[in-house]
């Protein structure tokens, strides 16, 4: 393989951040543009909310067994094989009825935010990296209007008053772009996922979340939760890589005082209030026949974002796309 072509590909595979020479010429500008983001993928699964919990209390015994990287997806699931039905059950007794299982308010949610209308401003930049002497493209993205599409209608998402600051989002990223590809790397966008969720869900309900879980959180008294536990699952073990993993009061234990702080500082005990969106991935650019110049940006196959902090459980690579087309030099 040509030596360029090959540098190209492995740019590409790790974000290099470089421009070529045509790049730099027919690319930077502003351009406007319009994004549909399915932002609901955390929820996709269509479980109930012990069903997520019980989900949550499983990483906790699986952060607290110390397990390496490589064997907690394995390990999730052969605890899950062990506790999770029970589990669940426990925790279903103690949900208030906006939050129980006959509750239709996490699908709602799922369905609510699958449909989000954004509109933005894009700022492409030429920048020269003086110390490696290339060219790159910086981005530079002013997200001022976002739509929240439900069977009731379109809703404003609130931009101000869920950052209590500006209204508008702003983001960079850098780049990697050849011949027609532009790669997006590293672009984390304020949405505050854990606000927009319990915006979402209050606009839905007229009841705010934070209190649900603080019943929640009173209700489930870790000593009696643990004891109840035990008592029903005993001291489970699971073997998975050829390693043995128990599950004894401690560990337990220390897994509800986890879930219990989850619930007080996290939207519905899962997401960090203030979580970004994580973009990344390919766009395709089409060239204008007059000047040459780019005229239009969309994203292609394997554009798309993921929450920031989420638990690996309920992790999901988010459906985005946009097109940004041109409006001045």
């Amino acid at each position: 393989m040509n030596r360029f072509f090959l540098t190209i590909s492995v740019c590409f595979s790790i974000s290099c951040g470089f421009a070529d020479k045509g790049a730099v010429e027919s690319l930077p500008g502003t351009y406007q543009a319009e994004a549909a983001w399915d932002l609901g993928g955390p929820f996709s699964a269509n479980q109930t909310m012990s069903e997520n919990l019980a989900d949550l209390f499983i990483s906790n015994v699986i952060s607290s067994l110390g397990a390496p990287n490589s064997v907690q997806g394995d390990l999730q699931n052969a605890i899950s094989g062990e506790i999770r039905s029970d589990l669940a059950l426990m925790i279903e007794g103690e949900l208030p009825e906006e939050l129980n299982a006959n509750s239709t308010l996490i699908s709602a949610l799922s369905t609510d935010l699958a449909s989000i209308h954004v509109e933005s401003d894009i700022e492409l930049a030429h920048e020269k990296d003086e110390l490696l002497g290339l060219d790159r493209i910086v981005g530079k993205e002013t997200i001022h209007h976002m739509v929240l599409d439900t069977p009731a209608g379109d809703v404003d998402i609130p931009i101000a008053e869920l950052s209590q600051e500006e209204a508008v989002i702003e983001s960079t990223y850098t780049t990697t772009v050849f011949q027609d590809r532009m790669d997006v790397a590293h672009q984390a966008v304020s949405i505050r996922y854990g606000k927009l969720i319990s915006w979402a869900f209050q606009e839905g309900t007229g009841v705010n979340p934070e209190g649900l879980m603080g019943e929640v959180s009173d209700a489930i008294e870790c000593g009696d939760f643990v004891d109840q536990l035990t008592s029903t699952v005993g001291v489970p073990e699971v073997t998975v890589a050829g390693q043995t993993y128990t599950m004894d009061l401690q560990v337990f234990s220390d897994s509800c005082a986890q879930l219990d702080s989850s619930l007080s500082d996290k939207t519905l005990g899962i997401f960090e209030p203030n979580a970004d969106l994580l973009i990344s991935g390919p766009t395709s650019m089409l060239y204008s026949e007059n000047d040459g110049n780019v005229a239009q940006i969309q994203s292609s196959d394997g554009y798309g974002g993921e929450i920031d902090g989420v638990p690996s459980v309920f992790s999901s690579l988010l459906d985005l796309s946009f097109t940004a087309n041109r409006v001045s030099e």
